[in-house]
């Protein structure tokens, strides 16, 4: 049997609100509170604080708002409606469609009325990687513009894969096999548990660790969404990953550091391409540049002649 969780409302008024709140904080705390809404506001003239606290606390919880000398708004003390928050957060997900059409849902959405579309079905978690992000979308879109291309004999490596969205959107657009690899023990369960799910078992493989475990010059098309902090010291190792001729996309970077990270992909052999551009929801400039490996080499894996 569920516990009712109640909630009090207290509001404080002069020059010492915000100090008395902090005060209440710390007391309802010691007896007990499991948490607060501070709906303090720096121009306003009152402080409100709501305490929310399960039902056996509440003679503690009021024993300590009096100790403060805090009085509780009349009528405010009230039995907070239980609410399924699993239920909640499903509800508020939602497709994402990117460019030409190609969807990414959560198994909670239904799927498009245009079956014509290629979707993938990724459901969030603790991976990364649910098509939501301007840089995912990014890298969906490069391989969108060189899907024509793809084909049985076509490898695919994503790295840093999370939940595997971009290994198997590779796959869906007609590549033969995509290899995921993620430092992050989560990811690989997650990216399997997806491979199965869009019924793309028969080309995805992934292996958790870095890219010291591959033999270089395998892959047609190298994919990695990582910060720019994380990506820089992969460099050399990336673009040893390119088959010659082959393409590398990367993303994960703001527009800022377009150019540093421009210039340590050319040090390592990599022709520039393209740079692709989406702001996300609060206006920040994402970009994903493609790089064309280099007949020549580079400086930090084999020489390709």
């Amino acid at each position: 049997m569920k516990v009712p969780l109640l909630r009090l409302r207290v509001e404080f008024r002069g020059p010492d609100a915000r100090g008395r709140a902090d005060w209440l904080i710390a007391e309802t705390f010691e007896a007990g509170a499991l948490g607060h809404l501070d709906d303090a506001d720096e121009d306003a003239e009152v402080t409100a604080l709501e305490v929310y606290f399960e039902a056996p606390r509440e003679a503690a919880i009021l024993a300590a708002v009096a100790c403060t000398g805090a009085k509780p708004v009349v009528g405010s003390l009230q039995r907070v409606p239980e609410v399924d928050w699993n239920a909640r957060w499903r509800a508020s997900l939602e497709a994402f469609v990117i460019a030409d059409g190609f969807v990414v849902r959560p198994e909670s959405v239904a799927p498009p009325h245009d079956r014509e579309r290629p979707e993938l079905v990724i459901d969030p978690g603790q991976a990364f990687g649910t098509g939501s992000h301007a840089s995912t979308q990014l890298l969906i879109e490069a391989l969108l513009g060189a899907r024509e291309g793809f084909g049985r004999s076509t490898r695919v490596l994503d790295v840093g894969t999370g939940s595997g969205v971009l290994a198997l959107a590779a796959l869906r657009l007609g590549a033969g096999s995509a290899v995921g690899c993620d430092i992050d023990p989560i990811a690989l369960p997650r990216a399997a548990a997806a491979a199965r799910r869009n019924g793309l078992t028969h080309g995805f493989a992934g292996y958790t660790g870095g890219l010291e475990a591959l033999a270089p010059g395998h892959f047609d098309w190298v994919l990695a969404n990582l910060l720019c902090s994380e990506m820089l010291p992969l460099v050399g190792r990336l673009a040893a990953q390119v088959k010659p001729g082959g393409r590398l996309a990367v993303s994960g970077l703001l527009a800022a550091e377009r150019e540093r990270v421009r210039a340590r992909f050319a040090e390592a052999g990599m022709t520039p391409r393209r740079c692709r551009l989406k702001r996300d929801a609060s206006g920040d400039a994402w970009i994903a540049l493609e790089f064309e490996a280099d007949f020549r080499g580079t400086q930090n894996g084999p020489r390709r002649e």
